[in-house]
């Protein structure tokens, strides 16, 4: 029986499933293609800002990546530095009728810290919740679930075909270029020094351990430090620890922080270039329309079909 035969005389509730499904994919095609443009339309009208001037909110940056100070950032499966990592372990599996398909067993993103450096300063990139298109993309084949050789010799069409498990890693790699859209904000240095009145305890903590410091606290030399002589060297001591919070706050510089914005708007972390991210939206969004088009005539064609347009 053809088709339109069939959704013509089909049962109420069949007639139901086969106009719901193309009605679900029409929805999503506008969904997405409205995704798709207002991140290009964000990108085309954000200005690039300066990390050394950067305002305080929603910003596009650009520079280079780059690993912190610290531990390295390091892919599991390839043991790669790299400033941000994500991969994917699938098992060929059947489904009893013969067929196989690939199926996920593991996966993991890395939520590790790096910098972006623009060349006028840096900033701390937390990924955690971006959409992240890296740079470099690896796809290859093993017997186990675990890697036992790499890319560049575990892929091809052969492996496929005789593997059971399929490995894909996506890479940033460390001083590549990475365009960079999301919240910024400055934490001051000041924010960083330490507690005042801690500094100050711990000082004076050690002063009164301290013969030398004790007797010189002792200014008329009786033996004892007197409440007045205490407070004398309270002063003191409150001096020389803000004297030192000055000195650490002119000498660390501002930390800024790239991170996922608060109020919904995108945060995108992409080591290809804004002009050919743009390009990869629009036409994203071209193919979300058409992908509306087919499935919203198609669900217009069964409702013709079944008499009720």
């Amino acid at each position: 029986m053809a088709l339109a035969q069939y959704l013509a005389v089909a049962p109420a509730d069949e007639f139901f499933w086969w106009s719901a499904v193309p009605l679900v994919l029409a929805c999503a095609a506008v969904a997405g293609c409205f995704v798709f443009l207002r991140r290009k339309r964000l990108m085309e009208d954000m200005p690039t800002s300066v990390l050394r001037s950067a305002a305080q909110g929603f910003v596009e940056v650009e520079g280079i990546a780059r690993l912190m100070e610290g531990a390295p950032i390091i892919c599991p499966l390839t043991a790669t530095r790299c400033a941000w990592w994500r991969y994917q372990i699938e098992q060929k599996q059947g489904d009893g009728k013969g067929r196989k398909s690939w199926v996920t067993i593991a996966r993991a993103v890395s939520d590790d810290s790096f910098l972006l450096d623009d060349g006028t300063g840096e900033c701390v990139v937390d990924p955690t919740g971006a959409k992240v298109i890296p740079a470099v993309r690896h796809v290859w084949y093993g017997h186990h679930s675990r890697p036992d050789r790499g890319p560049g010799q575990g892929g091809g069409f052969w492996r496929a075909m005789v593997c059971d498990y399929r490995f894909t890693e996506e890479l940033i790699p460390s001083a590549s270029p990475l365009y960079a859209l999301g919240a910024f904000r400055t934490q001051a240095a000041l924010a960083h020094a330490a507690d005042e009145q801690l500094d100050l305890k711990e000082l004076l903590t050690k002063w009164k351990h301290d013969p030398k410091m004790m007797a010189m606290f002792d200014v008329d030399k009786d033996g004892a430090v007197s409440l007045k002589e205490w407070e004398a060297a309270r002063r003191m001591a409150l001096n020389k620890v803000r004297e030192e919070h000055i000195e650490r706050a002119v000498n660390t510089p501002d930390l800024h922080l790239l991170a996922r914005p608060r109020d919904g708007r995108p945060y995108i972390l992409s080591a290809i270039p804004q002009a050919e991210l743009v390009r990869r939206y629009t036409f994203q969004a071209v193919g979300c329309l058409g992908g509306f088009a087919l499935s919203a005539g198609f669900f217009l064609w069964g409702l013709s079909e079944r008499g009720i347009l």
